[in-house]
């Protein structure tokens, strides 16, 4: 979908294909980086049990790691997206974030869009949502009034 703004500037909408293969591209180098900080606290003096496997923490180890993770992935895109618009994945497929005015998002509005992350992507609500709006908009980028352009 193209949208027009004023008399010189048009806009197409990034599709829903699109939008997935850069959160695909995200999620695969945010996991890689998860289990490299989870190897280094696994080697950390304060993991290892006294058999030194590191796995001495029992269930509160996967409590860090999801944490970390959760802590890398919003807060890490937020920024991403608040200094250009875009994160790696994003720029590799040449998509952008912008307020619905076309301006820049806020690091705000992006850590809102992300806060939505687990319903959006786990709940596959999401993907419904993109289809049934004109400007493919889920419900992160409803609450945070964004929208995913094609970057030109």
């Amino acid at each position: 979908m193209e949208i027009k703004v004023g008399h010189s500037h048009r806009y197409q909408i990034a599709s829903v294909g699109q939008r997935i293969v850069a959160a695909i591209i995200d999620l695969f180098i945010y996991i890689f980086l998860s289990f490299i900080l989870a190897l280094i606290f696994i080697k950390s003096e304060d993991f290892i049990g006294e058999n030194g496997s590191g796995f001495s923490m029992g269930i509160i180890m996967p409590g860090y790691i999801i944490f970390l993770w959760l802590f890398i992935w919003i807060l890490s895109i937020s920024l991403m997206e608040f200094r250009s618009g875009q994160t790696i994945g994003k720029r590799v497929l040449k998509i952008k974030v912008v307020k619905q005015g076309f301006t820049l998002a806020t690091f705000t509005d992006s850590l809102l869009r992300h806060l939505f992350d687990i319903i959006d992507i786990f709940a596959l609500v999401g993907l419904f949502l993109t289809q049934a709006n004109n400007k493919n908009q889920r419900i992160g980028d409803q609450v945070a009034r964004t929208i995913v352009i094609r970057k030109e």
